[in-house]
């Protein structure tokens, strides 16, 4: 016998399935975009490169050491200004 297996799941468990997916993801979505300050503005790369006068694998490498973090939403990568503010004003 090969490593196959034949799985047979009612509709009514695969909808809960998707259901479950989908409330974990959206909550998720929700933590992030509060994590973010309602007044805070949220910058792209492009911004943020022209702010701090960096490039591209600078911004990966502060993001990897934990100097300047970036957030994501979904698939878009965007920084806070408040971040940059404070690295613009040690």
């Amino acid at each position: 016998m090969s490593g196959s297996t034949l799985l047979l799941v009612s509709q009514g468990d695969l909808e809960k399935v998707i259901e479950n997916v989908m409330m974990t993801f959206f909550e998720k979505m929700t933590r992030e975009m509060n994590s973010t300050k309602a007044d805070d503005v949220l910058l792209n790369e492009d911004e943020v490169q022209q702010l701090l006068g960096v490039g591209h694998a600078t911004l990966w490498r502060w993001n990897r050491d934990k100097y300047l973090c970036n957030v994501k939403i979904g698939r878009r990568v965007l920084w806070r200004k408040s971040d940059i503010d404070a690295i613009l004003n040690r």
